[in-house]
């Protein structure tokens, strides 16, 4: 097996997308986040506690962990007006986060989030969303996201409905994706591959072509990247190769470099693609947790991404984990 860990993987995964927005004023979120009045049942496990049946209108500490039971949703206030909307079967963590001081941060297990933000690009709103399958921040309107487990991999689907957001994950700089954008991302659960896919709108991507600048992406609906990672076995440093191919299956760009080095190019041969790692092997050396490793398989989501239901959308029709080849 090609074992990727998280510290070699998610080299500079810290916050970098807010330094897109730094001019702009920062957001307060207040002391305690408070559950809406309205919110269905759902369990709560404060810091240092164990997991209790969780009271609406009530305020609880960052740093908890909260279970949203079969049927009912969440509403989840940050401050008076900024809220986060949260599906059935939703697990997730909702604390401080560590890159950004004041920020607060949800590592979204499973389940289906939406939030509800203001509007004003003057303003940034220190929160971040971490899947195991990529980052978003810098967070404006509304954006939906549903991220999905098992055996196979990772799997996360976002919809803009009404607002914009950054991505950043390995091999793929913060990126800015504008309204109206719904695009899937998933990493196997080995993490030797990943795929992000188009689903809706053009956006762009920025994809890392080692010591060489990152290569903007285009998307539109149906395109997809695929990107293979390995271990060179002499310098024990990544090798990756990266395909960029249209929703007619023409590729448009394909290359591969080791990582720090420049890229080679093939003039847009798949063949560069499965190439570029032979000889490669996996990296046996204690290197830290792989990425993911802390998301807890026993708890999975029945979320329909396509309800609508107390002023949640959860991205309309936005199709679901059936856009993956894995």
């Amino acid at each position: 097996m090609n074992i990727i860990h998280r510290k070699d993987l998610a080299k500079g995964f810290a916050g970098v997308g807010l330094l897109l927005l730094s001019n702009a004023a920062f957001a307060q979120f207040s002391p305690l986040f408070t559950v809406g009045k309205g919110s269905g049942d759902f369990l709560v496990k404060r810091p240092s506690c164990e997991y209790e049946g969780g009271v609406a209108s009530r305020s609880y500490p960052y740093g908890s962990e909260i279970i949203v039971q079969k049927g009912a949703k969440v509403f989840i206030f940050l401050s008076s007006n900024r809220q986060i909307h949260f599906g059935e079967g939703t697990r997730f963590l909702l604390g401080d986060d560590p890159d950004v001081e004041g920020g607060k941060r949800i590592v979204l297990y499973n389940g289906a989030i939406e939030t509800l933000l203001g509007t004003d690009e003057d303003v940034v709103y220190p929160l971040s969303v971490v899947t195991d399958a990529a980052k978003f921040d810098n967070f404006i309107g509304r954006v939906a996201i549903l991220a999905e487990s098992d055996a196979s991999g990772y799997k996360t689907v976002v919809k803009t409905t009404a607002g914009k957001v950054t991505i950043e994950a390995p091999q793929m700089k913060p990126s800015r994706i504008g309204t109206g954008i719904g695009f899937a991302i998933g990493t196997k659960s080995d993490l030797s591959y990943t795929e992000l896919k188009g689903l809706a709108g053009d956006f762009a991507v920025q994809l890392d072509q080692g010591a060489s600048d990152p290569f903007a992406a285009e998307f539109h609906v149906g395109s997809i990247a695929k990107i293979w990672r390995k271990w060179a076995p002499l310098n024990k440093k990544l090798a990756v190769s990266v395909m960029l191919a249209e929703a007619d299956g023409a590729v448009a760009k394909s290359y591969a470099f080791i990582e720090g080095q420049a890229p080679v190019q093939n003039g847009g041969q798949t063949e560069v693609a499965e190439a570029a790692t032979e000889g490669t092997e996996e990296k046996t050396e204690d290197g830290g947790d792989a990425l993911g490793s802390d998301l807890s398989t026993d708890s999975t989501t029945t979320t329909d991404f396509g309800t609508d239901g107390n002023n949640t959308s959860f991205g309309g029709d936005l199709p679901a984990f059936d856009e993956f080849s894995f």
